[in-house]
């Protein structure tokens, strides 16, 4: 692996690390408010029981939330399918959300830099088909390392405290 590879490979790690450390977003809404900022979208919850649950809020109602269950760590407690979870159960849910801005950016811009820097080095590869497979695997590999890196940017938790 060449040297501007690895650089290439390090600065896309130090942007996903610096995506990390900036960690979710918190805010803090009443019962009333909350069913226009999580409708229809994914959420994770903890029961006061210690059950995790995954799914998409389908309706925040006056007794409690409606939540279409996909994913439960303990079955008994809360089956998977829609289900109401009474308001007194519900104190902090985190809400996720995939953009793809930086997906499309890092993908895109992820070979340029590496082909630049790789000229700039002077390290291109012999001319012919070996130089050529060469060029190819570092593009499209750069190419799939740009899109995870997006991914991970992309991805983004609101943790939201109800209010009593």
């Amino acid at each position: 692996m060449s040297r501007s590879s690895v650089s290439i490979a390090l600065l896309l790690t130090l942007v996903v690390s610096s995506a990390e450390a900036r960690g979710p977003k918190q805010q803090r809404l009443a019962w009333d408010a909350l069913g226009g900022v999580i409708e229809g979208k994914k959420i994770t919850m903890v029961m006061p029981d210690g059950t995790e649950i995954r799914g998409k809020a389908v309706a925040v109602e006056s007794e409690g939330m409606r939540v279409k269950v996909s994913r439960t760590s303990n079955a008994a407690a809360v089956a998977k399918g829609e289900q109401l979870i009474a308001r007194d159960q519900v104190s902090v849910v985190k809400l996720h959300r995939s953009g793809w801005k930086w997906r499309v950016i890092l993908t895109l811009v992820a070979p340029v830099v590496l082909v630049s820097a790789i000229a700039a080095a002077g390290d291109l590869p012999e001319q012919g088909a070996e130089g050529g497979a060469a060029i190819g695997a570092g593009v499209w590999g750069s190419m799939a390392i740009g899109y995870l890196a997006g991914w991970k940017l992309d991805q983004r938790e609101t943790v939201i405290e109800i209010v009593r």
